[in-house]
């Protein structure tokens, strides 16, 4: 939708928001690439082609949008603040708690591996630790790193792209 809006009012614009939705299919790619191989090691090309026909909702989404934003006269404004909302909101309540708890699983397998380790047998919460904002850096870096590259990514984009 927001593709075919911004192409549909600027040709630079719809380079940039493309080139936006490329930077981002690369990741989501390998999101669902990587459990499908986790899942089934023997069949790549399986995890491959599911990685693959996810990546055709973009296109068939743009003849979609492309066809009603013919029909209806709403403004491109309105189409990229809606598309941008939803995507902060499916980010905020959906991705970043996702990695959160993707973290906190990690660490504590860490923890539990440090007190194996140590011959130490009983094992400690490590989750009622990280409530210092320093300690919540430390532990999740990660999630904060990635975020200020995708986000640095998209800076860039926007400054050197022709507007």
């Amino acid at each position: 939708l927001c593709v075919a809006a911004s192409a549909k009012e600027s040709p630079q614009l719809g380079i940039t928001v493309a080139l936006g939705v490329l930077i981002h299919n690369i990741p989501e790619g390998i999101a669902i690439s990587v459990p499908c191989i986790a899942a089934r090691p023997d069949a790549p090309w399986l995890a491959f082609w599911l990685a693959s026909v996810s990546g055709l909702a973009e296109p068939i989404g743009a003849v979609v949008a492309l066809l009603v934003l013919n029909k209806t006269k709403l403004e491109l404004e309105n189409v990229l603040a809606t598309v941008a909302g939803v995507m902060c909101m499916v980010a905020l309540l959906e991705l970043y708690p996702e990695a959160i708890r993707h973290q906190r699983s990690i660490l504590k397998l860490k923890s539990q591996q440090q007190q194996e380790q140590l011959g130490q047998q009983q094992v400690q919460d490590k989750e009622s630790s990280t409530t210092s904002f320093l300690s919540f850096i430390g532990s999740y870096r990660s999630i904060i790193w990635g975020t200020l590259v995708g986000m640095s990514i998209m800076i860039v984009t926007e400054w050197y792209l022709p507007s």
